[in-house]
C-alpha cells in the first residue's frame, strides 16, 4: 500500500504550481489553433470569393453586347430599347435566354440625328433587337400590297431617313431585311413624321451591327 508521507503543506504547494503550467499549456495550444485557423483563412479566402462571384447570376448574353457596345452600365443611362418594332424595358430583354432566336441587333450611340428621328428618349442611344420569328413574318412578297397603303411612308435606310429615290437605287443583293410598319406603331417610334407609315431597311454591312 502507498503512503503519502509528505506534509500536506508540501501537496498543496505542488497543486498549485501544476494548475498554472497547465493552464500556460492549454492556451498555448489555443494560440497554436488560432494561428492554424488564420493561416487557413489567408490562403482560401481567394477561393471562397471566387466561388461567391461564379455563384452570382449570370449577365444576360443581349445585355452583355449592348453594355459592350455602348461601354457603359445600361441600367445607370438607358438606352431607347426596341424588340421586334415595339418600345420594350430592359427587363424584357433579360428575359430572353437564347441566342439562336436573335435575327439581328443594332446599337446606335446617341446624336443629334438619332433624337431626331426616334425622340428626346433616345438621347442614351437606340438598341433594336430583331428576332427570327419577326423577320419570317416580313417575307418580300408583302412588299408591293404593302406600298400601296402607304402614301408617303417614312423611308430609314440603315437608321438614316431617305427618300423612296434613293431607297429604289439600293442594290436587292445588299439587303439583309426590310420591315413595313403601319400608321400606329410607325409614329409610336418616330412621331408624327411616321403618320403615313414606315419602311426601314438594313444592309447586310451596316456600321451598327453588333
Amino acid at each position: 500500500m502507498f503512503i503519502n508521507n509528505e506534509p500536506p503543506r508540501i501537496m498543496t504547494i505542488k497543486y498549485l504550481l501544476v494548475v498554472p503550467v497547465l493552464t500556460v499549456v492549454l492556451l498555448l495550444m489555443q494560440m497554436s489553433d488560432l494561428h492554424a485557423a488564420e493561416e487557413y483563412l489567408n490562403d482560401n479566402t481567394s477561393t471562397f470569393v471566387d466561388n461567391v462571384e461564379l455563384n452570382q447570376k449570370p449577365v444576360n448574353f443581349l445585355i452583355r453586347i449592348i453594355e459592350e457596345a455602348l461601354d457603359r452600365d445600361i441600367e445607370t443611362n438607358r438606352p431607347l430599347i426596341i424588340l421586334d418594332w415595339r418600345k420594350k424595358s430592359i427587363r424584357v430583354l433579360n428575359k430572353i435566354d437564347d441566342p439562336e432566336t436573335i435575327e439581328s441587333i443594332d446599337v446606335i450611340e446617341g446624336s443629334t440625328e438619332v433624337i431626331e428621328l426616334f425622340g428626346k428618349k433616345a438621347a442614351n442611344g437606340v438598341v433594336i433587337v430583331l428576332s427570327k420569328a419577326w423577320i419570317k413574318k416580313s417575307k418580300k412578297d408583302k412588299l408591293e400590297s404593302m406600298m400601296k397603303k402607304l402614301k408617303r411612308p417614312l423611308i430609314i435606310f440603315d437608321w438614316k431617313q431617305i427618300s423612296l429615290k434613293d431607297l429604289s437605287k439600293k442594290e436587292p443583293e445588299d439587303i439583309e431585311s426590310f420591315t413595313i410598319l403601319s400608321k400606329r406603331p410607325a409614329v409610336k417610334l418616330f412621331g408624327k413624321k411616321a403618320s403615313d407609315g414606315a419602311i426601314i431597311v438594313l444592309s447586310k454591312n451596316r456600321p451598327n451591327k453588333k
